[in-house]
This record gives C-alpha cells, structure tokens and sequence, in this order.
C-alpha cells in the first residue's frame, strides 16, 4: 500500500539490520512486503481462473518452449510458510477476504481499461451485476481512504527516510500503520452487509480457489 523510494536501506550494516529486526516500524514495513506480495499471488489466482480452460487446451497441443524448460526456479518459502496451493484450509478465510480486497481495489478515479480488469477479476465469483456494483463501490471507497494513507506516508518519508523510534516521524508511520490495518478490516466487515446474501455466500465460495494463489507467513497479517 505504502509505496517507498527504496525497497532497502542504502549502506546497511550488519549491526543496523539488528536495529532494524528489533524496530516495531522496520517489522511493520516487513508484513507490508508479505502482504504486497500475497495480494499478487491472489490475483494471479484469481485472473488465472478466467483462463484457465483455454490454457489446458492450449497445453494439450503444444510442447513446452525452451524458455519454460529452462525457467529459474522459485526460492523457497521460509519456515513455517503456508501454502495454499497445498493446504488452503490452513489460510483463514479473514486473511484470505484482506487479500481480495487488497488484490482487487483499483484507483477510485480507475480508467475503463482499470475497470475491466477490476470486473475481470471478480468474474470467477460469479456475482451478479448488483453485487458486482456494491462490491467495487465498496473497493472504491476503501481505495480513496488507502490512498490518502499512502500519500501522508511518503511525506513523513521525504523528510524523514529513516526516523528514529523516538521521533514523531516514527510515531506518525506507526498511526498510519494502524489505521490502514483497520480501513482492511472495515472493508472486510462491511462485506457482509453491501452485499446480498447470495452475492456473500458465493464469495465464501470463492474463497478455496483464492487461497490457492496465497502463501502465508507469521509476518503476513498486519497490525490490529
């Protein structure tokens, strides 16, 4: 959500990674970085699916290329990582809603090609157009109020790049932290009541296939 100049400090020395592995905003950053990167996964999910039957058709008939035999292969998950490909009902269906949310949401101001995209990747849930309305309004909505998060974060972080724990800099990162922690968990509580019964039921549905895009760490939920 929050988008910084750099993904890493410049210059970082051993002793400064021990600060940083004990500083409570150096720790949030890091479940900012898992989260990203679990909201990637479940919109990989989540578009996969709309292609997922030309693609097998398609890999009946063709070879693999060179390209894909000789692929890098992925480094592996840290300990204690939870893969949804293999265990998705070890993801609880509360961390797999944050990530929709979070993979889904486009800008407020979305342009027609942010827009489809936005539909595409709710078009496996098979909502109908009501439900499909109430929950990109509400996406919009969560979006805006992100936003204005991002943009108060990325002032404190001109100013201030590394601000000390005692700061109000630092102080102000660690507000801004909770509060975006909670526009997720209010878009998420909200779910039930702007969509129809119906329309939550089959996004609980949904929600196996999703996870399977997910991978879960001890770092991934963000603060309460």
């Amino acid at each position: 959500m929050f988008r910084r100049q750099t993904t890493q400090p410049r210059g970082l020395n051993p002793k400064r990674r021990e600060q940083r592995a004990s500083d409570p905003v150096a720790r949030w950053w890091s479940r900012k970085t898992a989260l990203l990167s679990l909201a990637v996964g479940c919109f990989v999910a989540l578009s996969m699916v709309a292609v997922r039957a030309l693609s097998q058709t398609e890999s009946q008939t063709s070879e693999p290329s060179i390209t894909e035999s000789q692929s890098v292969k992925p480094k592996p998950d840290a300990p204690g990582t939870i893969d949804g490909a293999k265990n998705p009902e070890l993801i609880p269906d509360e961390v797999a809603l944050r990530m929709v949310v979070l993979s889904v949401a486009e800008p407020p101001d979305a342009n027609e090609e942010q827009i489809k995209r936005e539909r595409a990747k709710l078009n496996p849930i098979g909502l109908s157009e009501e439900d499909t309305i109430a929950l990109l309004t509400l996406l919009a909505d969560f979006r805006a109020q992100a936003d204005v998060i991002d943009k108060l974060a990325a002032e404190v972080y001109v100013r201030a790049p590394s601000p000390h724990p005692n700061s109000t800099d630092y102080q102000r990162l660690v507000d801004l932290g909770t509060q975006q922690s909670h526009l997720v968990t209010n878009a998420v509580a909200a779910l039930p009541a702007r969509l129809t019964s119906n329309g939550y039921q089959k996004l609980l549905l949904y929600l196996p296939e999703a996870k399977k895009g997910m991978k879960m760490t001890n770092e991934t939920l963000m603060p309460k």
